[in-house]
């Protein structure tokens, strides 16, 4: 097996490979499911920077570190991290893989994502505690690329293992590398309402722009209720939307404010669609999920899928 796969793979990787994130969008993107195309650089991709690491004296000081120590230890570790730069063999494999996505060295923006096989796991799911990086450029990629991976050792993913009773001594990280979608409109979807526990509403938050301002919490979105046996919307929340945040063309993000915006940012057709999609990936994994989407012009495009971890059964 090669250390980078691409998203579209013609046979499905484990999750020790690729991590629970990466291995959705494989196994959405064979179900015909829209995922912006893509690569994962896989756990076996960052070997040699995980080995290089474990033989730091900074390892050593995390592993032993109190809960006192740990914040010190961690962020020690992490500054080692931004020293890490690619062998040869893996800038090689790294150029082929962005060959055969297209990415040109002066127009694709890239989103760049982690990929743990620990995070978002049937039993816990770890959202948010790993680092995204949105707009990145081709020379950016590299960097963008050891942020995610410098992200597995932050104090919070330890503090996660330890009382997930995940092994700390054997750090595993995957990343995933797609096309950025310019996005009119994104946000997040569950398929069962998270407020009541009812299976048969799905609940989406919508924001215009990318979905990084729901996701970080720092927007109040629209809420769409839908009834998912009747395709019919239950009830519409407009929120303020006070933040906006959209891809700048030459690399990075723009972040705006602005004051309660009344304009819905998606349409009662779009709002369905999304409510399908649920219902699509639902039955795939036969369990409820909560998924990240985003709309550019006419396309819905899935961007992360995962179980939801605090509902009754």
């Amino acid at each position: 097996m090669t250390a980078i796969l691409p998203i579209a793979a013609v046979q499905r990787p484990t999750v020790d490979q690729v991590g629970s994130k990466a291995l959705a969008l494989i196994d959405m993107t064979t179900e015909g499911i829209p995922v912006p195309p893509g690569f994962v650089l896989t756990v076996q991709f960052f070997e040699p920077w995980v080995t290089a690491l474990q033989a730091a004296p900074g390892w050593q000081a995390v592993q032993n570190a109190g809960a006192e120590d740990l914040g010190q230890a961690t962020q020690a570790l992490r500054a080692l991290c931004h020293d890490l730069c690619l062998t040869h063999e893996q800038s090689e494999e790294l150029e082929r893989s962005l060959g055969a996505l297209g990415a040109s060295q002066d127009v694709a923006l890239l989103a760049v994502r982690s990929s743990s096989p620990d995070e978002d796991l049937d039993a816990a799911s770890f959202a948010g505690g790993y680092e995204t990086t949105l707009g990145v450029t081709r020379n950016g990629l590299e960097a963008a690329i050891r942020t995610s991976f410098a992200s597995a050792f932050d104090e919070r993913v330890f503090l996660y293992k330890q009382e997930h009773n995940i092994r700390t001594d054997r750090p595993r990280i995957a990343v995933i590398v797609q096309q950025l979608v310019h996005a009119m409109s994104a946000g997040v979807a569950f398929s069962l309402n998270p407020i009541n526990n009812c299976y048969d509403e799905a609940v989406i938050n919508a924001n215009h722009g990318l979905g990084e301002s729901i996701v970080s919490g720092a927007v109040t979105p629209d809420v769409f209720i839908v009834d998912k046996l009747t395709s019919r919307i239950l009830d519409t929340q407009i929120g303020s939307k006070e933040v906006v945040i959209t891809a700048n063309s030459d690399g990075g993000t723009s972040r705006a404010s602005r004051g309660h915006h009344d304009e819905p940012a998606i349409t009662p057709a779009e709002v369905i669609r999304i409510a399908d999609l649920l219902g699509r990936i639902e039955a795939y994994y036969q369990k409820p999920v909560d998924i990240e989407w985003a709309v550019a012009g006419e396309h819905l495009h899935l961007l992360q899928a995962r179980p939801i971890t605090a509902y009754l059964p």
